[in-house]
């Protein structure tokens, strides 16, 4: 049972990170003009929502305590993660 209290900041970061995603390509579903090129940057926010998540959780246990909290600070890590992007010019 502790594990799974362990893991849901982690969890929540990940949610987050989605919600994210799911708000910014929201224009694009509705134009239906996705496009999946960029697949693995949201793959990438994703995890390192994740990550933000708990390594936040890690150094704020102090602060949040055991009433649920993380979670909610997770959720926040995940959804405001900034992923670095490379614009790289090909010339062809």
């Amino acid at each position: 049972m502790k594990i799974i209290g362990l893991l849901i900041p982690w969890a929540y970061g990940g949610l987050g990170a989605s919600a994210y995603l799911l708000r910014s390509a929201h224009m694009y579903i509705y134009r239906r003009s996705f496009d999946l090129r960029p697949k693995p940057e949201y793959l990438n926010r994703v995890l390192l929502g994740s990550i933000s998540a708990g390594r936040i959780i890690l150094f704020t246990k102090s602060l949040v305590g055991e009433e649920g909290g993380s979670a909610a600070l997770g959720f926040v890590a995940g959804y405001r993660v900034l992923v670095p992007r490379a614009h790289i010019r090909v010339r062809g």
